[in-house]
Formats: C-alpha cells, structure tokens, sequence
C-alpha cells in the first residue's frame, strides 16, 4: 500500500512539471510568432518604402528620357533642384516620395527619398546622354577595309543591317549589329542652326582658322581644296557644315575643342591626304565617305558606305566623342541610357 501511494505522488508531479514547461514553450512560441509576424510587417513596409521611392525616380526618368524634352529644361531642373526636393509627394497607394539631383544635364543622378509608415528607403539612378559617336565607325551600308594597311581603332557599330564589304584591313576592337535611326542633317535647316557662312581669310596662315568659344557653327558651301589646313583653336566645339568635301589637307584640333564635320542631306566626302591628319568627328549617315589618310587621336565616322584604303584609318578616343550630343549639330535628342541604379 505504501509504495502505491508514492507512486501515485510521483505521478502528480511528473504531470505538473510537464505542464509547467509546455506552457512556458507555449508562451515562447507565442513571444516568437508575434516578433516573426512584427519582423515580417516591417519588411513588408520598408519594401513598399523602397517601391515608393523607386516610383518617384521612375516618374522623373521618364521625363528626362522624354525626347521632347530639351536640354535646356533638364538643366533647369537638375541645377537648381526645382523639383519637389523639399516638399513630399503622395503616392497614391500610400507613403510619399521626395526628389533631387547631381550631375548635370548630360548626366544627371536621381535621388529619390521614399517614406511608408514612418519607414524610408532611398534610391538614385545615373542617366547618361546618347551620342551618335558611340562607336569609333558606325556604317548603315557598307564598310569598306579593301587593303591590309587600313586599321579602324576602336569598335564598329553596323546599323540596320549593314555589312562589311571586305574585311583585308584590321578593326581593333569589337564588331556590334545595332538598330538606329539617323537623322539627316539638311540644307534646309534655318541658318540659325547652321552658323553663318565663313570666307577665306588672305591673311591667315591657315586656308580655314577659327578661334572658338563655347559652341560655334559655321556654313560652308562646298570645300574642294587641295593642300590646304584647317586649324581650330579655342575652348568649345565647332560645328562645320558642309555640302560636298573633296579635301587634300590636314585639319587640326587643338586638345582643348572638338571639331563636327556635318555633311548635308545627300552630300559626300573624299578625303585623301597621304600622311596628314584629320582631327575630327564626320557625320553623314547619306553620304558616301571615302578616307585614305590617317585620323590620327581623334576621329568618329557616321557614315551611309565608308571606304577606307591606300593606309587610311581612324583611331577613336571615347571620351571626347561622349560629350558631343545630337542637339549640337541640330539634331533631335537620342535620350538617356539607364547607367547605374544605386541608394
């Protein structure tokens, strides 16, 4: 009888201490699920807070990336902050967003500050300006390497289905298929756009000098000339615009400007100089370039069909052609390319 009873004590408290430590796990699972369930509200919020900020710099990329949208007015926004960089803008599912920028109108940086139940998140994009030089050559015909002495130094871009004729000369670098339209600069832009026309100067060392400030556009009938030199000078970009050339001469560009040779509507180009130089960006996307002479340093062709013979080459520098922009040549705006998405 005596072990009986003991044996029924020991029972009571093997099942009071087990019911003791289930409800103290039971409390802790308790205590647990509800931090997970906390833990994964404000996930969930600071989520939405970064969609919130996301959106604001979607909106204000979409504007800039607008083509109609001109230089003049991302320049507006971009340095003077005018945008809601101090006041908040709703957002219609909830939460709010706030803008402002770096960089400047070429390559401007979004930032933008979301906030959703007191939680913000924050998120910038880099845009960077399109150029048509994108590439040291860019063909939307034929390109042409037809002896083994012709290098393009840099990458070739074939537009639209272009190809290349004959591949006996050297491309160092890569060769892309893209998709582009060009626009033609035309004879029937306003002389607003073209510069005035600009005679020869008797008294100048050079046959063509020009001094430049800023940006500079001149006119030029035809340029049919034979040993001659154009020299540019300054600090800005120039931008020649030229119906027909035949040249047989050097053009120099000093390190500090950049020279465009814009040829107009169906006009074409014949540069043949032996050992000269030609410092310069040539944009025809109709004409027929043919190059037997080096562009030594600086050099980018848009071209309809480029030949390039008898040594001629081409040797890019990317960071001059980077900052040469359609709207400089009277041209629409290509947009923005989407860089480098950051907080």
């Amino acid at each position: 009888m005596f072990r009986v009873h003991n044996q029924k004590g020991y029972a009571l408290a093997l099942v009071i201490l087990v019911v003791a430590i289930l409800s103290i796990i039971g409390a802790a699972l308790m205590v647990a699920a509800r931090g997970e369930h906390v833990f994964t509200s404000r996930q969930k919020d600071k989520t939405q807070a970064y969609y919130v900020a996301k959106s604001g710099v979607e909106a204000m990329a979409l504007w800039i990336e607008d083509t109609a949208t001109t230089l003049a007015e991302i320049n507006t926004i971009v340095s003077g902050n005018t945008t809601n960089t101090d006041t908040w803008t709703d957002f219609p599912s909830g939460g709010r967003f706030k803008i402002h920028f770096s960089g400047d109108q070429y390559s401007p940086v979004i930032h933008s500050e979301g906030e959703y139940k007191s939680i913000t998140k924050n998120v910038s994009l880099l845009l960077d300006k399109r150029s048509y030089f994108d590439y040291a050559v860019t063909v939307v015909g034929t390109l042409g390497l037809n002896q083994a002495n012709t290098d393009v130094y840099g990458d070739v871009a074939l537009a639209n289905g272009a190809i290349i004729d004959d591949d006996s000369g050297t491309i160092h670098g890569d060769v892309y298929d893209i998709t582009r339209e060009f626009e033609t600069p035309t004879t029937s832009l306003p002389n607003s756009s073209m510069g005035d026309y600009v005679p020869i100067d008797p008294d100048s060392p050079y046959d063509y000098e020009f001094e430049i400030s800023g940006l500079t556009k001149v006119r030029i009938d035809n340029i049919d000339e034979n040993n001659k030199t154009i020299h540019v000078t300054g600090d800005g970009t120039l931008i020649i615009f030229a119906d027909t050339v035949s040249f047989k001469g050097n053009l120099y560009t000093d390190s500090d400007c950049k020279t465009i040779l814009n040829i107009l509507d169906n006009g074409n180009l014949n540069f043949q100089t032996g050992s000269s130089e030609f410092q310069g960006f040539i944009y025809g996307p109709t004409a027929d370039i043919v190059i037997r002479a080096n562009m030594e340093g600086v050099g980018a062709v848009v071209a309809r069909n480029l030949d390039l013979s008898s040594g001629g080459s081409i040797e890019f520098d990317s960071d001059l052609a980077d900052s040469i922009y359609p709207e400089d040549m009277g041209l629409s705006s290509l947009g923005y390319d989407r860089e480098v998405w950051g907080d």
